[in-house]
């Protein structure tokens, strides 16, 4: 039981119940793979642009200036 609790919670390995007190036990990780893959990693965030002057002026309720819309 202890061994698919480790493989729940993510740990590399988690020892074999099952002779664990033996003075014969080996701890035997090649025997064992990992009952779930690794994880991917998170998809990185789309590039988020600034938005226009012009809207940045309507915004904050100014007419935008001629200047800036150049």
């Amino acid at each position: 039981m202890t061994h698919e609790i480790g493989h729940l919670l993510d740990l590399d390995h988690a020892p074999a119940p099952a002779n664990v007190m033996s003075p014969t036990y080996r701890a035997d990780t090649e025997t064992c793979t990992t009952a779930f893959p690794p994880k991917p990693a998170p998809p990185s965030p789309p590039a988020v642009e600034p938005p226009p002057i012009d809207t940045l002026d309507r915004v904050a309720g100014r007419t935008p200036s001629p200047s800036r819309r150049q």
